[in-house]
This record gives structure tokens, C-alpha cells and sequence, in this order.
């Protein structure tokens, strides 16, 4: 399962990772959207950790519902600050035609149910976040298709 092995690279790689999540407050979004979502945001986070030095491997992960928005944020420290472009961090590796998707496949998760994505680097600590309104509860195009019955 792809989810353990992230777990295990995290354990494995010395990375400590604080993790406070509701797990009610993204309760509406399908599955494979999770995965995608999460899955994304570990794997890029992992890859940054891999720059820092041992001892100063972090990696912070919320969800939480507040004030009729869910939020999901995870901040990690950086060893080499990423260059966002338009929004987006562009991909450190050689062969940007086959990278740098990760980000924008989650923006379009948040995009699908209402929410915004934003990435941010400053002093140190990268940040993603994801914040969808709670009125949102299933994704666009099944309330498309709900309106047009």
C-alpha cells in the first residue's frame, strides 16, 4: 500500500512528522481524491526532508474545520528554497517534462470542491494549503449533474 510506504520512507528517513487531523472535516471528499491529495503533498514534503539534515526533519500536518472552512496545511523546512512560479512550485528535478504535476493535480482537488490550494516559501518553511467551505460537500460535477435533474 502506497500510503505505508510513505510512512515507512518517513520513519526510515529520520523525518519527524506532527500530525493533528480531523479526519470528519474531509469526510466529503471521495477516496481517490484523498489519496491524490495526500498522497502528493507526503511525497513532495519527503523529497524536501531529504535535503535538511538529520535532527531537522520536520514534517506539520493539520485538517481541522473552522468557521465553515476545512483546512488542510502541511509545512515542512527547506534546505533550498523553491522557486514558485504563477502560484506553483516549478520541479528541482532534471526532467521537468515529466515532474513538476504534483502541486497542480491538487490544486485542481481543491479547485473540484469549491476550495483553493496555495503554496507559499518563506523563512525556512514551505507551506501547502488547501481550504475548501464547508458547503461543499460533494464535488462539481456530481452538484452539476444534481441541479440538471
Amino acid at each position: 500500500d502506497y500510503t505505508v510506504d510513505q510512512v515507512k520512507k518517513i520513519s526510515d528517513e529520520g523525518i519527524e512528522l506532527n500530525c493533528v487531523a480531523d479526519g470528519a472535516a474531509i469526510g466529503f471528499m471521495d477516496t481517490i481524491d484523498l489519496y491524490t491529495l495526500f498522497g502528493n503533498a507526503l511525497d513532495n514534503a519527503i523529497e524536501a526532508q531529504r535535503q535538511m539534515p538529520k535532527g531537522e526533519r520536520r514534517i506539520d500536518l493539520r485538517v481541522i474545520n473552522r468557521a465553515g472552512l476545512t483546512l488542510v496545511q502541511m509545512q515542512n523546512p527547506y534546505a533550498i528554497e523553491p522557486v514558485i512560479k504563477d502560484g506553483v512550485p516549478e520541479t528541482s528535478k532534471p526532467d521537468k517534462a515529466d515532474h513538476g504535476y504534483g502541486v497542480r493535480s491538487m490544486m485542481d482537488i481543491a479547485d473540484l470542491y469549491g476550495g483553493f490550494a496555495t503554496v507559499s516559501a518563506k523563512d525556512g518553511l514551505f507551506t501547502l494549503r488547501v481550504t475548501f467551505p464547508d458547503v461543499q460537500n460533494t464535488p462539481k460535477n456530481e452538484q452539476a449533474a444534481a441541479k440538471t435533474v
